[in-house]
């Protein structure tokens, strides 16, 4: 067992989507609940464990590289600091603005934005970046393939429970949770292809 997941680290960390998608798989009903556990009955009230899991898999989606080889324990580990310093941001920003998370970017194009509308009552400049990212992650969503486009937008637009999805695409409902899981990946991937890079 531990083998296998040193081979399926270094396979993602080499770049292997379907290894990194494996891991998560694996490994997503353990950080749901150190996330349950350390979300606290505030953040609730704003978030909920999967979203927070959600980013968290982004999260470790973006800095795989920099992880250095690792066995179960260590690659867990890994996971679960990046879980903690999630739940430690995302503390800060709403206990401190007191702000919904439907007008929050993530600042990366995830997920969090992608029921988001520009806040009326934002700067010009905040609106217009809030809308350009939108369009963005709308764009991204286009060029998936419809079966990925249908589950996202059955989740996170219509906000349809995971068996509740499954039961409108005819799918059982494990089988929708690693058709969202691949779903989110090949998104995030379409956002990277649509950004300009620092030399633009």
């Amino acid at each position: 067992m531990t083998d296998d997941i040193e081979k399926l680290v270094a396979l993602a960390r080499a770049g292997d989507r379907e290894a990194l998608e494996t891991l998560f798989e694996r490994f997503r009903s353990r950080i749901q609940g150190v996330v349950r556990k350390r979300l606290g009955e505030n953040l609730r009230k704003y978030l909920e464990s999967s979203d927070v899991v959600q980013s968290v898999c982004l999260e470790a989606m973006n800095g795989i590289d920099r992880l250095g080889p690792a066995d179960e324990d260590g690659f867990v580990r890994w996971l679960a600091r990046i879980a903690e310093n999630t739940i430690r941001d995302k503390h800060r920003y709403f206990t401190a603005k007191k702000r919904h998370p439907d007008n929050v970017p993530d600042g990366r194009g995830g997920y969090e934005s992608l029921s988001q509308t520009p806040d009326a009552g934002a700067t010009p400049s905040g609106a217009v970046g809030a809308r350009e990212e939108m369009e963005a992650v709308l764009a991204a969503l286009a060029r998936l393939p419809e079966d990925y486009r249908r589950v996202i937008e059955l989740t996170r637009f219509d906000k349809l429970s995971h068996e509740e999805a499954a039961a409108a695409m005819g799918r059982t409902e494990k089988g929708t949770r690693m058709l969202l899981a691949r779903a989110r990946v090949r998104l995030l991937e379409e956002l990277r292809k649509g950004r300009p890079t620092d030399g633009d």
